[in-house]
């Protein structure tokens, strides 16, 4: 299974919003990369990411999935939702979450929420 398959099936998107106003659940993750099977255990590997502009009130809930989430608010502010526990991400805030076994929310809070994003595979983190 490619990465985008995994992203795919481990992404939700909840919003107020009708339908078919919400991007696909590949729009979330930027651009994906090509994984190179020779480096993939080894090096730090970019699967995915980008800029991401959110305009209206998503949830976006993910299942586990296999990478690493680094996520930088660059303007408006969301919430991280863990079991237990709510993180506010705000502009400047530098987000790094272990996606492997993990469920979480992202939940955009003031609109726009820009956000730089990159799910990271490989080893020698």
């Amino acid at each position: 299974m490619t990465f985008r398959e995994q992203y795919e099936a481990a992404l939700t998107v909840k919003a107020a919003a009708c339908p078919e106003t919400i991007p696909n659940t590949s729009y979330f993750a930027g651009t994906f990369y090509e994984l190179l099977d020779s480096t993939a255990e080894r090096l730090p590997t970019v699967l995915s990411g980008g800029s991401i502009e959110i305009g209206e009130a998503f949830s976006l809930l993910f299942k586990p999935l296999g990478c690493r989430l680094l996520l930088y608010t660059q303007e408006g502010s969301g919430t991280l939702l863990l079991p237990g526990r709510d993180c506010a991400l705000t502009a400047g805030s530098l987000l790094y979450l272990d996606c492997r076994n993990l469920s979480f929310s992202l939940t955009a809070v003031g609109h726009p929420w820009r956000i730089v994003a990159f799910s990271l595979g490989g080893g020698a983190f």
